[in-house]
Formats: C-alpha cells, structure tokens, sequence
C-alpha cells in the first residue's frame, strides 16, 4: 500500500469536495444498506465492474464512519478481528469457525 494512500483521507476529500460534514455513526444500518446494494449488484446476471466498484466504496465509507464515531479505524478493527480469529483457530482446531 502506497504511503499516499489513506481510506480515510480518501473520505474526508469526498466529503468536503460535496460540502459535507462528518456524518454520525453511531448506527451500522447505513453500513447493512450499502451491503445490500453490493450484493444486489453482485447478483446481477452481468454486474457491472464499476458499479461494484461504486457499491464496495460505500460500504467501506460507511464502515468507517462507524469505526471513528467509535474511536478506531476500519484497519484496527480487521486486525481485531484478525487476532480473534486466529485465537478461535488455535482454541478449536479444524472447527472451521473464522468468518
């Protein structure tokens, strides 16, 4: 990953160049409705790569107007839960439970 390159500076650009504040995040349903709207994409006979695309860059701004509203980074959590996985792996092996 380039060091230029920020998730959340990415959101903070796209935000300011539509005149927007920081949205509050205190619920996930936003991140659940752009959820659908990828899956429903995805479903298409023939979906189309850019507006996957578009779909996937919702949830993942979503997302992180959740992680911050929490006090961490959509990174921060992956590793979590990166750590917890692999805690479950090692407490269980070959019980197949990492999703």
């Amino acid at each position: 990953m380039s060091a230029a390159f920020s998730p959340h500076r990415l959101l903070r650009e796209y935000l300011a160049a539509r005149g927007l504040a920081m949205p509050a995040g205190a619920s996930a349903r936003k991140v659940v409705e752009e959820a659908h709207e990828l899956a429903a994409e995805c479903r298409r006979d023939t979906p189309e790569p850019a507006k996957i695309m578009h779909e996937l860059a919702d949830v993942v701004f979503a997302a992180m107007v959740v992680a911050e509203h929490h006090g961490f980074t959509v990174e921060e959590a992956m590793r979590s839960k990166i750590e917890l996985d692999t805690g479950r792996e090692r407490s269980h092996p070959g019980s197949g439970c990492s999703t």
